[in-house]
């Protein structure tokens, strides 16, 4: 539909239900986009929205920072990395808090918030390195040659054989997300 925070091609009150999943975090201008979906509502209309958060970063983007890091050199230490919104893979990470105010300023009456947790076990890196290249939106080392996509891989195996051992298992290696779910409602 175009960016979230420009829906001008819509009218006022024209949709009963918005929804933006896993797009929250990769929108410079959140509190535009919540009042442009609250534009484009009708009254008693909701919003959804699934998103990561910047206070519970997902330990496969956690890995994937951490592996980026080792394999450019920049090392593994948690203390040097920029700050939890890199860690968590956007720099537009929220708090659910943040978000509830967002969408309260917005005008919308948040009904739920709530962070659930999901695990998915991968077979092997290679499983996890292409999930992260078809969910990063191109952010999983852009414009990287194939020795640093091989330079990543090994990063990840290390960390999966020492770090991150506690993760791996018989069934694959599991890692935990979390997601928050909101639902929010255009008074009427």
């Amino acid at each position: 539909m175009g960016k979230a925070q420009d829906l001008s091609p819509f009218g006022d009150a024209t949709f009963d239900v918005a929804y933006m999943n896993s797009v929250l975090n990769w929108i410079d201008d959140r509190p535009k986009a919540f009042g442009e979906a609250y534009r484009v509502l009708k009254p008693r209309g909701r919003l959804g929205v699934a998103t990561t958060v910047r206070d519970r970063p997902n330990q496969l983007r956690l890995l994937a920072h951490r592996a980026e890091r080792i394999a450019t050199g920049r090392g593994t230490d948690t203390a040097t990395d920029n700050s939890l919104s890199e860690q968590c893979g956007s720099k537009y990470a929220a708090t659910a808090a943040e978000i509830r105010d967002m969408l309260e300023v917005a005008g919308f009456v948040v009904q739920t918030l709530e962070v659930r947790n999901f695990t998915s076990v991968f077979r092997d890196v290679g499983q996890i390195f292409d999930f992260l290249r078809a969910t990063m939106f191109g952010q999983l080392a852009p414009g990287a040659s194939d020795a640093s996509y091989a330079g990543l891989r090994q990063a990840m195996k290390t960390l999966l054989a020492g770090e991150y051992a506690h993760c791996v298992s018989d069934e694959g290696i599991r890692l935990e997300r979390y997601v928050l779910l909101a639902v929010a409602e255009k008074p009427h």
